[in-house]
């Protein structure tokens, strides 16, 4: 799902995933990474699945080559917020 800032950057945004027990995973980025955005949380929902991986706010994950960081929502929450859904960070690439 994608949300529209004004300032031209868009909230790619995971849902459903709580019906597996994994968090929904929110990232902001530019237009056209919506198949980045979709790569990425097909990897942690697999990951989680998986490994039986708990990912919370606060705590970082290597994935490949790729560092990441996880928060939580702090904007536009009535429509990235689910039951539990953190914001994706990329420390590194």
């Amino acid at each position: 799902v994608k949300f529209f800032r004004p300032d031209g950057r868009v909230w790619y945004c995971s849902k459903g995933h709580e019906r597996f027990n994994v968090p929904n995973y929110a990232l902001l980025g530019e237009k056209g990474q919506a198949k980045q955005a979709l790569d990425l949380f097909t990897h942690l929902f697999n990951y989680v699945r998986e490994y039986n991986a708990v990912l919370d706010v606060g705590h970082t994950a290597q994935l490949g080559d790729m560092a990441l960081a996880f928060d939580a929502v702090t904007e536009y929450q009535e429509f990235l917020d689910s039951p539990k859904t953190l914001v994706v960070s990329m420390l590194s690439s």
